[in-house]
């Protein structure tokens, strides 16, 4: 090999640097490309309310910026795939690939900045996909309000329903800051198990206190066993001590999972513990989902390594349409085992990791297959089994290599007669 010593570090940093600078130069173009084509199919439909509110051209920006978190979260994968295939492909139609390997550098040490990359865009991604692409939607609709001069309190929340299978419970509250825990116009209907009504609440105000819920201005109706009215109370002001759910976890009800953040779900799954695990079953889904998602981009990197390697004189779009494919493929099995999930039909960590780990030894199973590592594995097996039994039964090897020494001595013999000039 030519890497040696302190040169070997100055070239494997040159050759590093190198191949950064092909993977980063398609993958931003892949981001940019992207990103532009969303825009524009967006703006068709959302061009007419920005001339018709007369937005400003900041807050056209701010909107488009507001939506480039969640953007990139189906983006970066994706991203990744070609952006690798892409240099791969150019690095063997040079024959550089080749001149790489013919001078002594391993698989390993060839990928090696591949890897870092997609190590560090799935790092990036987890941070994305845990909290701020789950505001994006939320952001997006705050902007487009504020456009059409519909400002409203993001803190705010009207018309809020929860039902509380565990407990029996409902509740509606007409207006719900979840900052402050002040309600106002609440109503509060305790069932049994038959789904009869024991007693409901009637209250103007409301209040969190941090461990139960104050309501004032009350009124208290108590049923019987057939649903009627028997006896009304008021009161100034009560305290419902078994009213112990928090502002935040009645609006966690209310948000699609895909809108909590990681720790709003980790919140939610912990004070939610006893509940039928139908409900909890698409929460505990987004929540393992989160974790696996930012895995796509190091799946992806397997199958391009795969493709973007492969030598012979056919069509480079060959390798392109069998990322294609493999892409689709990819998305909707993931989405497959994401809708089981929120169906409560397969476990929520089955549903999140099963798609990743299969495609994933897919991916190895290719490259294994590419790069002979296979063969490698095979190859040591043997030597290893030839070694220990060597180890079993050194006269056995003793007698064969004699047999053999005694095999070469007459070829010698023989050469050397054919070779000796006539006496």
């Amino acid at each position: 090999m030519f890497l040696l010593g302190e040169r070997s570090h100055r070239v494997m940093k040159i050759f590093f640097r190198y191949l950064i600078l092909e993977l980063l130069q398609p993958f931003l173009f892949c981001i940019i490309a992207c990103s532009t084509l969303w825009v524009v199919a967006d703006l068709f439909g959302s061009l007419d309310d920005f001339y018709e509110n007369k937005a400003p051209w900041s807050l056209i920006a701010t909107y488009y910026a507001a939506q480039f978190p969640r953007l990139m979260v189906d983006v970066l994968p994706v991203a990744m795939l070609f952006a690798s295939l892409y240099a791969l492909l150019t690095l063997t139609r040079r024959n550089e690939l080749t001149a790489l390997q013919a001078g002594g550098l391993s698989s390993m040490q060839l990928f090696s900045p591949f890897i870092v990359m997609a190590v560090i865009v799935a790092g990036v991604l987890f941070y994305d996909v845990s909290w701020p692409a789950t505001k994006a939607e939320a952001r997006r609709a705050a902007i487009m309000r504020e456009v059409k001069e519909q400002k409203q309190d993001s803190a705010i929340v009207r018309g809020l329903i929860y039902v509380d299978p565990q407990r029996y419970r409902v509740w509606y509250i007409q207006k719900l800051n979840v900052v402050t825990g002040q309600a106002e116009g609440l109503e509060l209907l305790q069932r049994d198990e038959k789904g009869r009504d024991v007693e409901k609440y009637f209250a103007r105000y409301g209040e969190y206190t941090g461990e139960f819920w104050r309501l004032r201005d009350v009124r208290k109706n108590v049923h019987d066993a057939r649903g009627d009215v028997v006896r009304q109370e008021t009161y100034a002001s009560t305290d419902l001590d078994e009213y112990t759910i928090s502002p935040s976890n009645l609006v966690f009800t209310q948000s699609k999972p895909s809108e909590l953040t990681l720790s709003e779900l980790g919140r939610f799954l912990d004070s939610s513990r006893g509940q039928h695990e139908s409900r909890l079953a698409p929460y505990r889904t987004q929540y393992h989902y989160l974790f696996a998602y930012p895995s796509s981009v190091l799946v992806l990197l397997g199958f391009a390594l795969a493709l973007g390697t492969k030598q012979g004189r056919g069509s480079p779009a060959g390798g392109v349409f069998n990322a294609i494919f493999i892409l689709m493929v990819y998305l909707f099995i993931m989405q497959f085992f994401s809708a089981m999930g929120r169906g409560n039909r397969i476990p929520a960590f089955l549903a999140a990791w099963a798609c990743p780990v299969l495609f994933g030894l897919a991916a190895m199973v290719m490259m294994g297959f590419r790069f002979g590592w296979f063969w490698q594995i095979q190859r040591r097996w043997k030597l290893a089994r030839a070694e220990s039994k060597t180890e079993e039964n050194p006269l056995a090897d003793t007698g064969a290599r004699d047999l053999r020494l005694k095999g070469l001595r007459l070829l010698l013999d023989k050469v050397t007669k054919e070779n000796l000039p006539p006496k």
